[in-house]
C-alpha cells in the first residue's frame, strides 16, 4: 500500500478509500472492512497525517470507541491511535487531542492501543463482545512528550459505497394513540331472515270488558267456544227452527245415599219423562232446567239423570257446565243428576238442543 501525507488516504486495489472528517475540532474515522487489511495493509500515514480506514460491520448495528489523548502539557495532537482484534485499522489524534473508530460492529472483541514518539502510554484497553459505545483515554509521559502538529493534506477522492448492512431487528412497539372520534353511523343492514316461531306465551289476564256493540244481524251457528262472562240480556232474537233430537245418553249409575233420610215426597218414580220429539214445540235455552209432571219433556231437553255426554257432540253445553258433574273432560262430560230431589212422580230435565244463553 501507498503512503499519502496529509489528510486523504490512498489503498492498493480491492480496498476502500474514505476522506476524515473534521467537525468541532473531532477527527471521526469510518471503519470497514478492507481487502487489503486481509494482505497486511495498515493504512498508517506519515507522523501527524491522520489515517482513515473503513472496515465493513460484521453484525447488525455498530458502536464507537474514541477518547482524548494528552501528555504532560495538555492536549497531544498527531498521536497514533490503533484498534485491533476482529478489526484493523489506526487513526491520529487531532488538534485537541480527540480520536474516534465508528461503525465497529457489535458483538466482537477489540483492543486499543496509543504511540508517539518521545510519549509512554499506558497498557493497550480491550473492548470485549462490544455492546455500547466506549470512552478509552490515553496520558502519555516523557520529557519529550508533545506530539506532532497535524497538517490537513488534500481531500482524497471518495471510494465507492459498501453493499447495504442486513436490516436491523424490528423496535419495539409504541404506546397506542388517543381514540380518535366516533364516526358517522352506517345505513342500516338488510333485513333479516325471519326466525322461528316461538313458543306461546301464558295467557295473559282478561282485558276490562268494553262497551257492547249495536247488535248484528244473527249469523249461521258456528261450533261453540269456552263460555265468557255473561254480558247483559239483550233482546230476544225471532226463534229459529227447532234441531233434531239427539239420542240420549246411556244413564250413568246411581251415586250412594246421602247421611240426611230422604223426604217421602221426592225421589220416588221420578225423571221417567220420555223426550219431546215435537219439532214445533218452543225451544229452550241450553243448560236450562225444567220441572215437568207430564209424559215428555220440554223439546230439546232430557231428563237430568246424571248422563254421560260425548264432548265434541255437545261442545256448547260442555262450554256451560264443564266437568262440574263428571266426566274426564277430554272426550265425555255429565249431566247432573236430578231425580234423588225432584218432587214425586215428575221430572226434572235439561235443555241439551236449542239457544245458547245470551250474554246481554
Amino acid at each position: 500500500m501507498g503512503r499519502n501525507r496529509g489528510t486523504g488516504i490512498g489503498t492498493g486495489e480491492g480496498s476502500v478509500t474514505s476522506s476524515l472528517g473534521r467537525g468541532a475540532g473531532a477527527i471521526a474515522v469510518a471503519i470497514t472492512f478492507v481487502a487489503a487489511l486481509a494482505s497486511g495493509c495498515t493504512g498508517q500515514a506519515a507522523s501527524g497525517d491522520p489515517t482513515t480506514t473503513q472496515v465493513a460491520a460484521a453484525l447488525t448495528g455498530t458502536a464507537t470507541i474514541s477518547g482524548t489523548v494528552s501528555g504532560p502539557g495538555g492536549h497531544l495532537s498527531g498521536i497514533k491511535v490503533s484498534v485491533n482484534g476482529s478489526v484493523q485499522a489506526a487513526t491520529f489524534s487531532d488538534a485537541n487531542g480527540l480520536y474516534a473508530f465508528t461503525g465497529l460492529a457489535l458483538g466482537l472483541n477489540y483492543s486499543v492501543s496509543a504511540s508517539g514518539t518521545g510519549c509512554n502510554f499506558s497498557g493497550t484497553r480491550n473492548f470485549n463482545n462490544l455492546q455500547a459505545n466506549q470512552t478509552a483515554d490515553f496520558a502519555g509521559t516523557g520529557g519529550s512528550c508533545v506530539g506532532v502538529p497535524v497538517v490537513p493534506g488534500p481531500q482524497g477522492p471518495p471510494g465507492p459505497q459498501g453493499p447495504a448492512g442486513p436490516a436491523g431487528a424490528a423496535g419495539a412497539t409504541g404506546p397506542a394513540g388517543a381514540a380518535g372520534p366516533t364516526g358517522a353511523t352506517g345505513p342500516a343492514g338488510a333485513l333479516g331472515a325471519q326466525g322461528p316461531v316461538g313458543p306461546i306465551g301464558p295467557m295473559g289476564f282478561p282485558g276490562v270488558a268494553g262497551p257492547a256493540g249495536p247488535i248484528g244481524p244473527t249469523g249461521a251457528n258456528g261450533a261453540a267456544g269456552p263460555a265468557g262472562p255473561a254480558g247483559a240480556t239483550g233482546p230476544a232474537g225471532a226463534t229459529g227452527p227447532a234441531g233434531s233430537v239427539g239420542p240420549a245418553g246411556p244413564v250413568g249409575p246411581a251415586g250412594p245415599p246421602g247421611d240426611v233420610a230422604q223426604d217421602p215426597r221426592f225421589g220416588t218414580n221420578t225423571g221417567n219423562a220420555s223426550q219431546n220429539a215435537n219439532p214445533s214445540a218452543v225451544p229452550c235455552f241450553l243448560g236450562q232446567i225444567l220441572l215437568t209432571a207430564v209424559p215428555s219433556v220440554t223439546a230439546g231437553g232430557i231428563s237430568a239423570a246424571g248422563q254421560i255426554l260425548a264432548i265434541n257432540q255437545n261442545q256448547a253445553l260442555f262450554a256451560l257446565l264443564g266437568t262440574t258433574y263428571g266426566g274426564d273432560g277430554i272426550t265425555t262430560f255429565a249431566l247432573p243428576d236430578m231425580r234423588s230431589i225432584t218432587p214425586n212422580n215428575m221430572t226434572y230435565s235439561i235443555c241439551i238442543q236449542g239457544i245458547f244463553p245470551s250474554r246481554n
